[in-house]
């Protein structure tokens, strides 16, 4: 066997090559790796602080949530009365009708009265 004789010069050279790259950057991958721990407590940070936000969120809208269910029962409330309302003011409607008719006829009156008394 002739092992690593058998290795064409040119993988040899693109090996060594490879190798002198990963040389030059290992200082750099290094700081990444160093800079890795303080990124995830930044972000852990961030998560936290955004938490609390959504916490004080929570906390305001609960109310609301309790206060629109009561202008829900509220409107649902005005609704039946004003149907009840309708309901009760329907056998009304021709008594009030005949009314309209008196007041015109009355308003009639007064104007002609009005008319026949001198400086009015």
């Amino acid at each position: 066997m002739l092992g690593p004789l058998a290795i064409p010069p040119r993988l040899l050279l693109r090996a060594l090559d490879d190798l002198h790259v990963i040389a030059e950057n290992l200082p750099s991958l290094r700081d990444a790796a160093e800079e890795i721990p303080r990124s995830e407590d930044q972000l852990s940070e961030r998560v936290d602080r955004l938490n609390g936000k959504v916490d004080r969120l929570f906390e305001l809208i609960e109310p609301l949530h309790t206060e629109l269910v009561d202008v829900d029962d509220t409107a649902e409330n005005l609704e039946d009365s004003l149907r009840q309302l309708h309901t009760d003011m329907a056998p009304l409607l021709p008594e009030m009708r005949e009314i309209r008719g008196q007041l015109r006829e009355f308003h009639d009156e007064i104007k002609d009265l009005r008319d026949r008394i001198p400086g009015i």
